[in-house]
């Protein structure tokens, strides 16, 4: 199993436990696949992603949306 796989198993098995620790895992599974140049990332983790935030009540554009982006 590569280690995408592996990462991607972690973050699944943490989303009922920890989501926040589960995005963090998502987004390093994005970064790989982004460093190993896939030409087709899977969209589904972005929507796990936003899923996630969203169990958080974390929305993390909204800091992008005020004055001063913080």
């Amino acid at each position: 199993m590569s280690k995408l796989e592996q990462l991607k198993e972690k973050a699944k098995s943490l989303e009922a436990k920890d989501p926040k620790k589960a995005v963090e895992i998502w987004l390093g599974v994005l970064s790989g696949q982004e460093s190993e140049g896939e030409a087709n990332p899977d969209l589904s983790i972005y929507n796990r992603i936003g899923d996630l935030y969203i169990k958080l009540k974390d929305r993390p554009w909204r800091r992008l949306l005020r004055p001063g982006g913080g």
